[in-house]
C-alpha cells in the first residue's frame, strides 16, 4: 500500500496542516487578545472620563455651596442691619413723638399767656417774604 515515503508525505502534510491551524488559531487567539486588550483600554479610559466628570461635579458643587454660604452670611448680616435700623428708627421716632408732645405743650401754653394777656401781645404786620431766607423757595 503506501510505502515509508507515502507515510512521511502523509505525516508531513499533517504536520503541515497541524500547522497551518495551529497559525490559525494563534492568529484568532490574537485577535481576541488585542481586542480584548482595546476593550480594556476603552473602560479604563471611560473611567478615567468618569473620574474627571466626577471631581468636576464635586468642585462645582463645593464652589455653588460656597456662594451659597456667601449669600446666607449676607443676609444674616442685612437682617441683623435691618433689625438694627428698625431699632434706631424706633428710637428716633419716639423721640420724635415726644419733643412734638413737648412743643405742642409749649405753644399751648404760649397761646394760653397771649390770650392771658393781650396787652403784651403785638401784631408783626404782613410778613416780607424778602426779609427772611428761609421763605424763599
Amino acid at each position: 500500500m503506501l510505502g515509508l515515503s507515502g507515510l512521511k508525505l502523509y505525516i508531513g502534510l499533517g504536520m503541515l496542516l497541524a500547522l497551518v491551524v495551529l497559525g490559525a488559531t494563534v492568529a484568532v487567539l490574537w485577535s481576541r487578545l488585542e481586542a480584548r486588550d482595546a476593550e480594556i483600554a476603552s473602560l479604563q479610559q471611560q473611567l478615567e472620563i468618569a473620574a474627571g466628570d466626577a471631581a468636576r461635579w464635586q468642585k462645582a458643587a463645593a464652589e455653588r455651596q460656597r456662594v451659597i454660604d456667601h449669600q446666607a452670611l449676607t443676609l444674616r448680616r442685612l437682617e441683623s442691619d435691618g433689625a438694627a435700623a428698625r431699632a434706631i428708627a424706633d428710637q428716633q421716632a419716639g423721640q420724635a413723638r415726644a419733643k412734638i408732645a413737648q412743643l405742642e405743650v409749649k405753644l399751648q401754653t404760649l397761646k394760653e399767656a397771649a390770650h392771658a394777656r393781650p396787652q403784651d401781645v403785638r401784631d408783626l404786620g404782613p410778613i416780607v417774604r424778602t426779609a427772611l431766607p428761609s421763605l424763599r423757595h
